[in-house]
């Protein structure tokens, strides 16, 4: 298994558009990974399983959400996830 480093802001803010949508996967904080699109747009997404399916949680578009909130985020639902399975999440 690949060892995936911890994003920095540098990172996120220097990840360029590519033909198709890719994601870079943050090191720091299991399931956090920046999408970015042909266009350029960088969304922060939150992968996750919920009755063993895999489920992507949006947290918001970077800049206005920063690495330090998405990771806040993205810790904030894993635990919402882990504590609560059993509810359907929005």
């Amino acid at each position: 298994m690949r060892r995936v480093l911890p994003l920095t802001d540098a990172n996120v803010r220097n990840l360029r558009p590519k033909e198709k949508v890719y994601r870079a996967f943050d090191g720091g904080c299991g399931g956090l990974y920046v999408e970015v699109s042909p266009l350029g747009t960088k969304s922060w997404r939150f992968r996750h399983t919920l009755n063993g399916k895999a489920r992507h949680k949006s947290l918001g578009q970077y800049p206005l959400v920063g690495l330090r909130m998405a990771r806040d985020l993205a810790n904030d639902y894993r635990l919402r996830v882990k504590c609560y399975s059993w509810v359907i999440l929005s």
